[in-house]
């Protein structure tokens, strides 16, 4: 710690010296001195960022969706799982009422799941007051009610069990369970609130979900656990409590929020089991994106904190990662059924692979988890810690070079514990108190303090060296075995910099602080004092071309990193409102630190093949060497290491390539690896995906990886669910690597179930991929709507169609005390595959009259009819006319 300095002038010396002398009168003259006019005083206090907590530079929260703790971990060995005898079977098992039969937890292999329906009256209904039996009978329910829908899209994929009982096993997620073997486990992770998707992102931002009545007004906000607000069917939404970026803001930490640009799955009414994708854009509000649609980060101007996940991986291979990062997904690789798992795992990897091989590891927590449970099956009652939550268990890892290895974390978790840790490391404990934050929300319950919560700082040893990374090769299962090598053993000059005693903090003498580049610290000016008058703004310049503002007296905690080595002075100037300025200053000395390696193939998802071009040029300048880790010579050269530097591989199997990066005048090493994948002798891999269909043509899709050899595809379809007899689409060829090939067939008929399924072949073989089914539609699928505008003699109607790609018109019927005798004209509406509004004025209506009114379309398949509903008239003074029934 630097020691606080105090600026002595020629009068404050006078007045110690007359204290001295006087003894008994120094009470006297200390309040003659007290009305003189006087400045402010700049205090300025340094510190270096090494120490326990402080040594975490950077948060890192990667957020998957809709999986239980059981349905990936249940089985990870000394986990809190599945209950099992003896012989590793399990003993527990869930009523199906289709079938009347006892279903155990399975083993499910298969790389996509149908899951379950997942909103607050599923959940409820899962846990049921503790027995944690309702996932399989809430499965069939929502499985019925998809199947009766009109023009249903496909329900999920043919199971022997319903798969919200599956679970996974090493094989299956390899890379998540390695992570558990070298890192931290929690199998107490629980979602924050008995809820689905946006809730549950509500609350890992705001540690609250609610619904505000008055724009922009937090004490307008009321509790809301379910039907929030949700900006994908709604013009105006209004977040207006407190999310963790005000504090964030108010103590001067960085923060990005980092958003896959692509569709999100969740339906409008998130009981359902599937519904058409819809788009999703860092540059709006939608379920997995709530930030824009907060009041405080609108006022604040920090919309453009939120951006492309591009840009994550392009700021952690720079070590230009804010303090705190959010990281979330796109429908494909979320991992939220129906997508599949080993693209999700894939892009999870290839994200943490970017901070493992950027300069911010060594500062770095990563915590992964996923939203809610998914409908997937959990035997862990989740613990109460207000009306809102907790909800079922989810999967949860730490990966940190200060984790605690293989450590299982029972303490109980939820997202309110990332807040609060985040809060911790970065703002002294603050937390979104609306006692104490400026902006009175009526929360139930600060969540960061509920007592149930353990501690994250637990999962930490901060007395060990920053460990290497566990780089994971992002490939498919079957090619993992061989990709997890042990750690190659440390070289002389590494074996030196581990063992190199590490800069310690400058005593306080002369404020002076040393470190090596990239040196973090954080500057205090709170003990600044204003004379008297006070201090109006305040101005921190680093020495190295960058500076901080704020108004106001300084703040306690003002994070600061130096890249590069040399000799600084940071400086504080202090200003009060007569514009009287005083300074203070600490010395900063960076030297050169371990110089930085970093290296990548030009296929960074892990797409098999034979050759690979490798980049390094982001590494440090010294004597540099590349094994390819096939047994060929490697490369070498001084200087910047290469941009390009090709290789050709011979034999199939996974490679480690390692750089070597020393520095000659230190003689300190890094080291960074990269994963390549050479082609096997093996048959396409193929995942019919779930189809588009209209009343009498269907898109049909499926992913094909070639693994590394020219491979053709077609389509095969009909009615028999076994396609012993079928029709097939002409052979087509699928391109390098992974593609996502569609064809249309036509000719279908209207209302009919299909089945369906992607075929590939290469020189090896053909591969059959899984069998998916869908029901072509029978006409419009329309929805309606509570009128508005009601009045003495007028009403509005409101309902909404989906023409499903057919030429379609839509009117209402209408008409008093249950009669429907009278029609709107007909609407024309577009002939697309989404949802269109239709609405109509109705006029010359009975005061306090009860009127009956339905929303009819049709299109050339067929016509499909609402419900029926009613509203009542006001009567002539303009109040509702209410009647005894």
């Amino acid at each position: 710690m630097i020691g606080w300095r105090r600026a002595r002038s020629h009068v404050s010396i006078a007045l110690a010296a007359a204290l001295v002398a006087v003894g008994g009168n120094a009470v006297v003259i200390a309040r003659a001195r007290a009305g003189a006019a006087t400045g402010p005083v700049a205090l300025l206090k340094g510190t270096s960022a090494s120490a326990d907590l402080s040594k975490i530079k950077h948060i890192v929260i990667v957020m998957q969706e809709n999986r239980s703790f059981d349905n990936y971990f249940g089985m990870y060995p000394g986990a809190d799982g599945i209950p099992v005898d003896g012989s590793g079977n399990p003993t527990v098992c869930l009523n199906d009422p289709e079938t009347d039969q006892c279903v155990y937890p399975w083993h499910d292999a298969a790389d996509v799941q149908n899951g379950g329906p997942h909103g607050s009256s599923d959940a409820n209904a899962d846990i049921d007051k503790g027995k944690m039996n309702g996932f399989v009978k809430q499965y069939a329910v929502a499985l019925k009610k998809c199947q009766a829908r009109p023009g249903a899209q496909d329900c999920g994929v043919t199971k022997p069990f319903p798969d919200v009982m599956g679970y996974k096993l090493r094989a299956d997620i390899p890379n998540y369970w390695a992570y558990a073997d070298d890192y931290v486990l929690m199998d107490h992770m629980f979602g924050p609130g008995v809820t689905w998707s946006l809730p549950e992102h509500l609350f890992m931002v705001s540690g609250w979900a609610a619904r505000c009545y008055r724009e922009n007004d937090p004490s307008s906000c009321e509790n809301e656990i379910n039907t929030v607000d949700d900006a994908r069917f709604q013009n105006s939404v209004n977040y207006a409590w407190t999310d963790i970026t005000y504090l964030l803001n108010q103590h001067h930490v960085s923060w990005d929020y980092y958003l896959f640009d692509g569709t999100e799955p969740d339906c409008t009414n998130p009981s359902d089991l599937t519904c058409v994708p819809l788009p999703q854009s860092s540059k709006t509000g939608s379920i997995w994106n709530p930030l824009p649609n907060f009041t405080d980060v609108k006022q604040s101007g920090s919309l453009s904190n939120i951006q492309s996940v591009d840009n994550f991986a392009a700021a952690a291979q720079n070590g230009t990662l804010p303090s705190v990062s959010w990281v979330v997904p796109t429908n494909p690789v979320s991992e939220h059924p129906p997508a599949g798992v080993n693209d999700g795992e894939k892009y999870v990897t290839y994200m943490i692979n970017q901070v493992m091989q950027g300069p911010d590891w060594d500062s770095t927590a990563v915590f992964l988890a996923w939203d809610d449970w998914g409908g997937f099956y959990d035997n862990v009652v989740p613990p109460k810690v207000d009306a809102n939550g907790l909800g079922i268990r989810v999967p949860a890892l730490l990966i940190s070079p200060y984790a605690k290895r293989g450590y299982i974390d029972s303490g109980v978790h939820s997202f309110d514990s990332y807040l609060k840790f985040i809060e911790d490391v970065f703002m002294d404990g603050a937390r979104l108190d609306p006692t104490t934050d400026g902006r009175a929300d009526p929360r139930p319950t600060v969540r960061e303090n509920a007592p149930q919560l353990a501690d994250l700082a637990d999962d930490f040893d901060f007395t060990q060296t920053p460990r290497q990374p566990t780089l994971l090769p992002t490939v498919a299962p079957d090619k993992l075995a061989a990709a997890i090598h042990p750690t190659p053993a440390p070289t002389v000059a590494a074996k030196k910099a581990a063992s190199a005693p590490q800069p310690t903090p400058a005593a306080a003498a002369g404020g002076r602080l040393s470190g090596t580049a990239p040196y973090s610290t954080v500057f205090d000016g709170s003990k600044s004092r204003a004379g008297n008058a006070p201090i109006k703004r305040w101005t921190l310049t680093f020495g190295d071309g960058k500076k901080a503002i704020g108004k106001g007296a300084p703040p306690k905690s003002i994070s600061h990193k130096y890249l590069a080595p040399g000799h600084y002075s940071a400086r504080l100037l202090v200003v009060d409102d007569t514009d009287a300025s005083a300074t203070d200053r600490v010395s900063v000395d960076v030297t050169a630190g371990t110089p930085h390696a970093w290296i990548e193939g030009d296929k960074p998802l892990g797409f098999d093949s034979d050759s690979e071009k490798f980049d390094a040029s982001q590494s440090s300048r010294g004597s540099w060497t590349i094994d390819f880790g096939d047994g060929s010579n490697p490369v070498k050269g001084n200087g910047l290491p290469p941009r390009s530097t090709a290789h050709n591989y011979t034999t199939p199997g996974t490679y480690t390539t390692t750089l070597t990066v020393v520095d000659k005048k230190s003689g300190l090493s890094a080291v960074a690896r990269a994963i390549t994948v050479v082609s096997a002798s093996r048959a396409p891999t193929v995942t019919t995906r779930a189809p588009n269909p209209g009343p009498t043509s269907s898109q049909l899709i499926a992913a094909i990886w070639n693994n590394g050899k020219p491979t053709s595809y077609h389509f095969e379809w009909g009615t028999d669910p076994t396609l012993s007899a079928h029709e097939s689409s002409p052979e087509k060829q699928a391109g390098s690597g992974s593609t996502v090939p569609a064809v249309i067939v036509k000719d279908l008929t209207p209302g009919a179930r299909y089945y369906y399924r992607g075929v590939a072949t290469n020189s090896v073989g053909t591969t059959n991929g899984n069998i998916v089914s869908f029901v072509t539609a029978t006409g419009p699928r329309v929805t309606i709507d509570a009128a508005t505008a009601v009045g003495a003699d007028t009403a509005t109607l409101n309902g909404a169609v989906n023409p499903l790609n057919s030429v379609t018109t839509a009117h209402y019927e209408w008409g008093a005390n249950g009669a429907l005798n009278h029609s709107t004209p007909d609407v024309h509406l577009q002939s697309d595959n989404r949802k269109q509004a239709v609405t109509a004025v109705l006029s010359g209506l009975d005061p306090s009259t009860t009127y009956s009114y339905q929303l009819v379309a049709t299109n050339g398949v067929g016509t499909t009819t609402s419900a029926v509903r009613t509203f009542t008239t006001t009567n002539a003074s303009g109040a509702i006319a209410w009647r005894r029934f």
